[in-house]
């Protein structure tokens, strides 16, 4: 055997004693059991307008609303992003993001959710920022849970002009003819023990006075929102819904046909089991005959039994026009279920319907087959008893809109190519928890 091949296989065995030892000196990874017990909280957006604001045709909800899974994401960090954010002369933001990151390890837990903005402009320049973090951290060990709130900054913040170099939490200042502002809104909860959270908002409004812009009487209008927790409470399994009135995705760097989650609800994995939400609008609209609705009233409730749990969330709209009357009824409810019984799920989408439902002067049945779609001329088409689902072995989930318009052409309302509006919205579901 020559020298070089005595060479060669002395360096593989020396190869495979290194991948040897070094397979040996790692820890194993922790399984869920092994991990510190407890679950997450928390959330991290952009904007919010909590008022209709119908001078600019926009209701914004929360703009990039990313949540933290209660179980947390693995390490993993999970973004949402949008290249700006307009609403007339009201908000403007540059580019956003949202991200939350949270796990565990066998004696630790970390969340930490961010909102970051850049180019902010707000209420016509009377505040503006060439930059804003905001930052909610909790960290958890066997003894003790904690949040904080300090990474969070602003980066050439100006109110009416005037540089504001320094921030401290709570700072309050008086906006004449509208109202005030609070700067770096700090609201902390838990015992530092068993649980702890923190949220902070970088920029929260408050209109108290009737002003020029034309911003409602108590309207409110937050930027750069961030909040994190953790609890040593564990839920069996992960129930979740939402249940909203109405909601208009306007197209890309558009205000029209914009508006907010309207009346919106929502559960968590923690929300309270056997006790209804329940969130109510008196109507929603979009300005020139676009959209309105009547009442609306949306629920949302985790009910718990011996070996079952499941969750419901319904919509229920009146008088509703959409489209200059091209669609129309008396009223619709949206029914969505999700259920876990004696390790078995299941979905439900039983009493959703219509009342009186005429799309271009056709009447339609109460029950309208799942997923029928109708073109509408000049506009695109919509979509009605919208459904959509799953049920596998890790978890089941449930969604329906009961009117998804979808804007594909140009058209005489002026809503841009690319629009979409849903009215009466639900959706359901549930999954085992595991870290």
């Amino acid at each position: 055997m020559g020298t070089g091949s005595v060479r060669a296989r002395l360096w593989s065995l020396v190869t495979l004693l290194v991948l040897l030892m070094a397979t040996l000196l790692v820890p194993p990874e922790a399984s869920a059991e092994d991990n510190l017990r407890g679950s997450f909280m928390g959330s991290a957006y952009s904007s919010q307008v909590s008022a209709n604001l119908l001078a600019i045709n926009a209701e914004l909800g929360k703009t990039i609303y990313t949540p933290c899974p209660c179980n947390g994401t693995r390490g993993r960090v999970i973004t949402n992003s949008l290249a700006s954010v307009h609403a007339g002369n009201i908000l403007n933001l540059g580019a956003a993001k949202a991200s939350v990151q949270a796990y565990k390890k066998p004696t630790s837990a970390y969340v930490s959710n961010v909102a970051e903005i850049t180019g902010l402009n707000l209420l016509n320049g009377l505040i503006t920022a060439d930059a804003i973090k905001a930052v909610a951290t909790t960290r958890a060990d066997t003894t003790k849970v904690q949040s904080f709130w300090g990474a969070s900054r602003f980066v050439n913040l100006k109110v009416n002009g005037r540089s504001i170099l320094s921030v401290r939490a709570n700072t309050q200042i008086d906006l004449p003819g509208l109202g005030y502002l609070v700067l770096q809104e700090v609201k902390r909860g838990g015992n530092d023990r068993s649980y702890s959270t923190v949220s902070i908002a970088m920029i929260h409004v408050y209109v108290t006075t009737s002003n020029s812009l034309g911003l409602p009487v108590g309207a409110e209008i937050v930027v750069g929102y961030a909040k994190s927790g953790f609890t040593r409470r564990e839920p069996t399994v992960i129930a979740g819904g939402q249940a909203y009135t109405a909601l208009g995705k306007a197209a890309a760097g558009s205000t029209t046909g914009r508006l907010g989650k309207v009346a919106l609800v929502s559960l968590g994995c923690l929300s309270a089991a056997n006790k209804a939400y329940t969130n109510t609008t008196a109507g929603a609209s979009i300005a020139g005959g676009i959209l309105s609705t009547g009442v609306g009233t949306n629920t949302a409730e985790i009910t718990t039994g011996t070996s079952s749990t499941s969750v419901t969330t319904t919509s229920e709209v009146a008088d509703v026009s959409l489209l200059g009357g091209l669609i129309r009824l008396d009223g619709l409810k949206a029914v969505a279920t999700a259920s876990s019984a004696n390790g078995r799920l299941s979905t439900s989408t039983a009493g959703t319907r219509f009342a009186n439902l005429v799309v271009l002067g056709v009447p339609l049945p109460v029950n309208v087959a799942p997923n029928t779609r109708i073109e509408l001329p000049l506009v695109g088409y919509v979509i009605l008893n919208e459904q959509t689902g799953s049920v596998t072995s890790t978890g089941a989930s449930v969604s329906v809109n009961m009117i998804h318009v979808y804007v594909t052409t140009r058209n005489t309302l002026g809503l841009p190519v690319g629009t979409e509006i849903i009215v009466g919205h639900a959706n359901a579901s549930i999954k085992p928890f595991t870290d």
